[in-house]
């Protein structure tokens, strides 16, 4: 279990070899002269481990027969209640310890006659454990006869015989408010002349001077008056807090692992740069891996582990540099050039005003930017990064991509970074067909579109092993995705499945073995323009090279697939998604000519002249107002049919339905025919 950063309650916890301290700690303040009373301050920074190194000198003394006492004057506030409680918890508390209860009650007695009649405490637990509230106020109510100072001289008397020296523990008196802190030592100074009690006090110096302080008195000079000693805890060095962190660490991320070889390597360098220097002491330590453990496990796996270490301690340390990354998330993720990215002036803005937040911790703000977000360092240095680091980045889950840090900051992983994360299981299954078909019918079209786009990314990873299992599925599943992935610059789903087919036949180095691959692969192709597809994709020539495929061998396997789409049922036929290149592809023979007519059906004619008419929208005259237009393809369609005479016999022969089923679409054919190319609203 991850320990908070409450302080350490025995040794067993002491990780900063304080025991042996705290020890000699405790003989030195028993070897001092407390027949007038002593007070002992212990003295250090917030977050030193002032409240553990009391801790540990605890079973010392009790070993030593001394009597130790707390008191808590954080549940009271005033002085009046201050003095009340003190002296009630004080005396319930003596009261429970052998031979220590005559000395209880006369302390009782004396705080009730600093009070008088107007004292009401609030309870404290050694109250309700001790006469209850009612017994407390009957006693507090009776007149006790004689004055203070007779009172104060009985407490002295029975003190000088008490079996046991006790030890009072004031502690984080430094977290009190100003009048508190002056009060609470008011308090120790009254007593503090007592025999027999010592008053162990810790607090941060500088605090509590400036607490004490008042005119032309400093508070130094009103501490020498009522400290007798004073131990100043050591500075912890930064080498062992550096040491703790990086064990504590160990402890936080147990079960997450590194992304990858580059995210480790770039933890040392945000360890040094951004976590290091915000630990001051050991308090920092257990904040941070506390943050770490509740923090990291949402993300495991999916954002690099280095950025996520560095973030958690912006977030912890630097609040309101922390704050600023939505706001500034443009800046420090648009890489030089990027289309969406910010104008240099706006994303400068908004990394000044990030630094700014930092205040003289500005370096390690800037600190931050290098290691986590190198496309803002444009804004502060000459340093440019471009299109192709951010691909890198996103391979990596590096937050310096804005999916990932969009995602760490809102805890909600975007569609694109989602169709990421779904690529990379994706590409995993890719050698199974069966797992690798499950998950990807599992995705919407729209996702699954997103994921081929993401499959590019992990293109470096194929092998040909994984062709049989992906290709045929790739090529079946074009059919049901959208037309084209939606962006400031639109793609064709088509574009994604021809370049991931291409890579993974381009692994297949022996021609023999792609020719055969070819052959096995078409029956799996369960429709004729994935079957065409393939075949386009191994007969291409790219540039400088041969095609995948010899003209020799790819010879008769197009024959057989034109030999079996123009021997289909045309009624099937019609039916196919992205007919119209399919249809025109099969009119013609191996060496380009036209050998095949397009039968006469009507479903198939209807099909062909649907698929001849493109959708798209336009802006209305005088208004930033679009509307949507349909325009015909006329050259693919005449190409396909032959002559413009030959289109419009194929329109007659489905007038009558078109005239039912889509009037608008007729219309632009009769337009068409009449030499009106505009289009038509609808």
């Amino acid at each position: 279990m991850i320990k908070s950063d409450n302080p350490i309650q025995e040794a067993s916890e002491d990780r900063l070899n304080r025991e042996d301290p705290a020890s000699r700690f405790v003989d030195h303040v028993l070897s001092l002269d407390d027949s007038e009373g002593l007070v002992v301050g212990v003295l250090g920074p917030w977050g030193t481990g002032k409240s553990s190194f009391l801790n540990l000198t605890r079973p010392h003394f009790k070993a030593a027969d001394a009597v130790v006492i707390d008191f808590n004057p954080w549940m009271f506030s005033g002085a009046d209640q201050l003095v009340t409680s003190f002296f009630a918890e004080l005396s319930e508390q003596l009261k429970v310890r052998s031979g220590l209860a005559d000395i209880g009650e006369a302390i009782g007695e004396y705080g009730g006659a600093l009070e008088g009649l107007g004292w009401l405490p609030i309870l404290g637990p050694w109250i309700e454990r001790g006469r209850g509230l009612s017994k407390l106020i009957s006693a507090a109510s009776k007149k006790n006869a004689g004055s203070v100072d007779a009172r104060r001289n009985k407490i002295i008397a029975k003190l000088k015989s008490a079996p046991s020296p006790i030890i009072v523990i004031l502690d984080d008196i430094d977290r009190l408010s100003t009048q508190e802190i002056r009060d609470l030592f008011k308090l120790v100074r009254l007593t503090a002349s007592f025999p027999k009690i010592t008053y162990l006090v810790s607090f941060d110096r500088q605090r509590v001077e400036l607490a004490l302080s008042e005119g032309p008195v400093h508070g130094r000079d009103y501490l020498e008056k009522i400290l007798q000693v004073a131990v100043d805890l050591p500075v912890i060095q930064q080498q062992t807090l550096r040491i703790e962190t990086l064990t504590l660490l160990e402890e936080a991320t147990s079960g997450v692992d590194w992304v990858d070889e580059e995210d480790q390597a770039a933890w040392l360098d945000a360890f040094a740069d951004l976590v290091a220097p915000l630990i001051r002491h050991m308090r920092d330590v257990r904040r941070y891996t506390l943050a770490v453990s509740g923090s990291l496990r949402p993300f495991r796996g999916r954002i690099a582990v280095s950025d996520l270490l560095a973030l958690e301690a912006v977030r912890t340390f630097m609040p309101d540099v922390f704050a600023c990354l939505p706001a500034a998330a443009s800046a420090l993720t648009s890489v030089s050039g990027s289309v969406l990215g910010l104008q240099s002036d706006e994303g400068k803005a908004q990394i000044d005003t990030l630094l700014a937040a930092a205040g003289d911790r500005r370096d390690i703000a800037e600190n931050m930017i290098r290691r986590l977000f190198p496309a803002g360092m444009r804004h502060i240095s000459n340093m440019h990064y471009d299109s192709a680091s951010s691909q890198v980045w996103r391979k990596h889950k590096r937050v310096a991509h804005k999916d990932h840090l969009s995602f760490y900051l809102e805890h909600l992983e975007g569609d694109a970074l989602l169709a990421f994360n779904h690529a990379e299981t994706a590409a995993n299954l890719m050698t199974n067909e069966q797992e690798f078909s499950r998950y990807m019918d599992a995705l919407t079209p729209q996702i699954r579109l997103e994921v081929l786009a993401g499959l590019l990314d992990q293109s470096e990873s194929f092998s040909a092993q994984h062709v049989e299992a992906s290709v045929p599925y790739l090529l079946n599943t074009l059919r049901t995705l959208p037309t084209s992935r939606p962006g400031v610059f639109p793609t064709s789903s088509e574009f994604f499945v021809d370049l991931l087919v291409t890579r993974l036949l381009e692994t297949i180095e022996d021609p023999a073995d792609l020719e055969q691959a070819v052959v096995d692969l078409l029956p799996k192709v369960d429709w004729h323009g994935g079957r065409y597809l393939l075949l386009v994709i191994v007969s291409r020539t790219p540039r400088d090279s041969e095609s995948m495929l010899s003209a020799k061998a790819a010879a008769p396997i197009q024959h057989g697939w034109l030999q079996q789409i123009r021997t289909d049922d045309p009624a099937v036929l019609a039916t196919e998604p992205r007919l119209l290149r399919t249809i025109g592809a099969a009119r013609y023979d191996v060496e380009g000519k036209v050998e095949w007519e397009i039968p006469w059906h009507p479903d198939l004619t209807l099909a062909l002249l649907k698929g001849g008419v493109v959708e798209g929208t336009e802006e209305t005259d005088g208004s930033r107002a679009t509307k949507k237009i349909r325009r015909l393809r006329g050259d693919d369609l005449r190409r396909l049919f032959g002559t413009d005479e030959s289109l419009a016999e194929r329109v007659d022969s489905v007038r009558d339905t078109l005239a039912i089923q889509d009037p608008d679409l007729l219309d632009l054919f009769d337009r068409h025919r009449d030499g009106d190319d505009d289009g038509v609203d609808f």
